[in-house]
């Protein structure tokens, strides 16, 4: 994950750049990650969907609605 996570441009937040520092998948029946932040308020949407796609992709999750 750490490529798909650098390869995102990073958005930028008073002058310095909003970075995932580490994930941590949470101890629940379905798969479940959270992702920590040096600013988690700046997250954008973007960024977040890009990341759930990205897994999603990568460990070939179904979603079910």
């Amino acid at each position: 994950m750490l490529k798909e996570i650098l390869s995102y441009p990073a958005p930028m937040f008073r002058g310095n750049a909003v970075t995932i520092k580490y994930i941590m998948q949470l101890p629940v029946v379905v798969p479940s990650l959270h992702f920590f932040s040096n600013h988690p308020d700046e997250v954008k949407e973007t960024l977040s969907k890009f990341l759930e796609n990205k897994l999603r992709s990568h460990f070939n999750f179904k979603v079910y609605r």
